[in-house]
């Protein structure tokens, strides 16, 4: 167990147990997902010893209000995505000013409490390639410091119908490739009207088919859907192929011998 890399959790409990999950510091990917009791991810202010861990997905938790996982232990984290947790606050974790994060990737989906991007996130302006929001009713302003973020590549809103406009200085995105803004009428009527804010992008989509669709993430809604639908043995097959093609990804080296799987702890 403790060479295991890959982990899938399923739980009716209202905390995981810090103890069935911190001696696993070769994890590199951890899924939660349909863990409908689920409130807090670890118990009290303990924390597991994740500090290799590269891709965390959290979907389909409507009863969690927070990480509690202070980010500052997922300083190995590359690649974050949440879905579907209705009552999740992405602002723990704000006083933490001391972050040196190496974030690449994030997506964060159907959050109806999110309204601005959480402080922390700044703290990957030199790591973060693509950002993904959507299904984000409430998510209402990109902050001052979104031009910051000088790695991103590509930058995708879905379905925020209070986001009106974004931010100045979008000109200093000078890596970003890739804009796609879907099923947002107000922002994309902006967009039109302020051109030369991102004129510089080469590739921009403003319509109405959904992002997911677009972009292709391989770690997507639309991936975790899939999943939770299939019966067990499919999901192993599934868990097979997701795990080979996030290797590049999370730069895996090892053999496909040390990488194993578990299924539901409860």
């Amino acid at each position: 167990m403790i060479s295991l890399r890959f982990l899938v959790i399923t739980s009716n409990q209202e905390c995981l147990l810090e103890k069935a999950i911190g001696c696993l510091n070769s994890l590199r990917v951890l899924f939660i997902a349909r863990c409908e009791n689920l409130k807090c991810l670890f118990e009290g202010n303990r924390h597991p010893n994740l500090i290799n861990l590269r891709t965390l997905t959290i979907a389909h938790c409507p009863s969690l209000t927070s990480l509690s996982l202070n980010i500052k232990d997922l300083t190995a984290l590359e690649i974050l995505i949440i879905v579907d947790c209705k009552e999740l606050n992405l602002m723990e974790g704000e006083g933490s000013h001391n972050l040196e994060l190496s974030l690449q990737k994030l997506v964060i989906r159907g959050l109806p409490k999110l309204e601005v991007l959480p402080q922390w996130l700044k703290r990957s302006a030199n790591t973060l390639q693509m950002l993904e929001v959507g299904d984000c009713e409430n998510f209402t302003t990109f902050p001052e410091w979104l031009p910051c973020l000088k790695s991103l590549q590509q930058l995708g809103i879905d379905n925020c119908s209070k986001l009106l406009s974004l931010p100045e200085g979008m000109q200093g995105l000078t890596k970003l490739t890739r804009l796609n803004i879907t099923l947002c009428p107000d922002l994309i009527r902006k967009c039109k009207e302020d051109w030369l804010k991102i004129a510089h992008v080469p590739k921009v989509r403003l319509g109405d088919a959904r992002l997911e669709d677009q972009l292709k993430i391989r770690y997507s809604y639309g991936w975790h859907n899939k999943f939770w639908r299939t019966s067990w043995r499919e999901r192993q097959e599934i868990l097979r192929i997701a795990t080979l093609e996030s290797q590049e990804a999370l730069h895996f080296h090892e053999s496909k011998q040390g990488l194993y799987g578990l299924h539901g702890i409860s």
